[in-house]
């Protein structure tokens, strides 16, 4: 899920010279790094009724083709009104009445109590990323 990182240079390198591509997983550097401290955000509803058809009928695409569809809210560094926010709202309503999974870690405790975690208050670091990724295994198993 951390894959890419804003790296557009490095995905388009691999267009030209796939042997060359990691192919994977490449964290952030936090070498001599100062680590972040929780921000406060204020996010603005950028809800779309349109987004919201589209978003509809890819997950029925998925469903009539057998695809197993689970969301996911990865670990921020803020406090911030995302619960109040209509279209988190819409995507948990969605998921709920079309039996989906949805597996919440946008303010998890685990990771808000601990800033060595993430690079800045948006992206997890590289122990951040593969503390995540082991515990949405164990929520998917």
């Amino acid at each position: 899920m951390y894959r890419y990182n804003s790296r557009l240079t490095n995905l388009l390198a691999c267009c030209s010279m796939p042997d060359h591509f990691d192919r994977g997983y490449s964290p952030l550097n936090t070498e001599g790094y100062k680590f972040p401290s929780i921000e406060k955000e204020i996010l603005s509803d950028s809800y779309s009724g349109e987004r919201e058809e589209l978003f509809i009928r890819i997950i029925e695409k998925c469903l009539f083709e057998n695809v197993e569809i689970v969301f996911c809210f990865s670990p921020k560094l803020t406090e911030s009104n995302y619960h109040e926010n209509l279209s988190y709202k819409r995507i948990v309503e969605i998921a709920s009445n079309k039996n989906l999974r949805l597996i919440d870690f946008y303010h998890d405790e685990k990771f808000m109590n601990d800033s060595t975690l993430f690079y800045n208050s948006n992206h997890l670091n590289d122990r951040g990323a593969k503390k995540y990724t082991m515990e949405i295994v164990a929520k998917l198993r």
